[in-house]
């Protein structure tokens, strides 16, 4: 084939539009370029946050500046020491309080952590600058020792719980040692007993068991101070218990009765 003019220009139009589309080709691709790189490394804006402001947040509290309990309620005293004896009958621990907030206090719930403590609460609501209590009845029930208690004050609105704590002394009135009487299968029936301590003047005046297999025996070993209880089971041949109960001159509660217990083990 000759090279002819025509030829030539044939060739010069379709090397020009080739280069063309080669410049364009370049040119949206540093557009985007440009706009990718840009846009990945501007700033994030100041009220957009990220997952690490909000765990950041979280952690010092700033995204939740509401005041604390401490800031609306201020108590007179959050721990009481105390004693209880039976012939008292009941103990009641009394928490004072006042409103220093600039709202109204709402108490939402009150949770002793034990059923020996009862909290009526008459009144939930109370204004800025009004004065309350809480007043927690102690029911001692079988209860002897040290009783260190808790309860949570919850308040509406407000996410930290108020915990008012109480240490009480209950006067163990008869010390019974050892607590229970235990014989194996096959062992010897003999009579074992539990001495009984008691730190006020009282008389054992009955005992009854729920077995007849058991036979107990009250013995005042000294007049007002120590009683001996003797039980002596008929035979040991098989597994049995019981629970003996014995009762007392005593004019309160719990320690007008008392029960002790007897078995045989495997």
């Amino acid at each position: 084939m000759t090279d002819s003019p025509s030829n030539r220009q044939n060739l010069d139009f379709f090397s020009q539009l080739q280069l063309t589309k080669l410049v364009k080709c370049g040119f949206y691709f540093c557009l985007i370029s440009w706009t990718f790189i840009n846009f990945s490394c501007s700033p994030t804006p100041q009220n957009k946050k990220t997952t690490e402001d909000a765990v950041r947040d979280s952690i010092s509290g700033t995204d939740s500046p509401a005041s604390s309990s401490a800031d609306i309620l201020s108590w007179e005293r959050s721990h009481i020491d105390a004693s209880f004896h039976p012939k008292d009958g009941e103990l009641i621990l009394i928490y004072p309080f006042t409103v220093t907030g600039k709202e109204a206090v709402t108490i939402k719930s009150v949770t002793p952590d034990c059923d020996c403590l009862v909290v009526p609460l008459p009144q939930k609501t109370f204004q800025p600058g009004e004065t309350g209590q809480l007043e927690v009845k102690f029911l001692a029930g079988t209860r002897t020792g040290k009783q260190e208690r808790v309860i949570e004050v919850s308040i509406e609105g407000q996410k930290q719980v108020i915990k008012l704590t109480a240490t009480i002394e209950v006067p163990e009135i008869i010390n019974a040692e050892p607590k229970a009487l235990i014989w194996k299968v096959g062992e010897d029936a003999k009579s074992k007993e539990i001495t009984l301590n008691l730190s006020e003047a009282l008389k054992i005046t009955s005992s009854q068991s729920s077995s007849k297999h058991f036979q107990v025996e009250l013995i005042e070993s000294s007049p007002n101070k120590i009683w001996t209880i003797k039980i002596t089971p008929k035979d040991t041949n098989k597994s049995r218990s019981s629970m003996i109960m014995l009762r007392t001159d005593y004019p309160h509660r719990p320690w007008d009765r008392m029960v002790i217990n007897a078995r045989i083990e495997p």
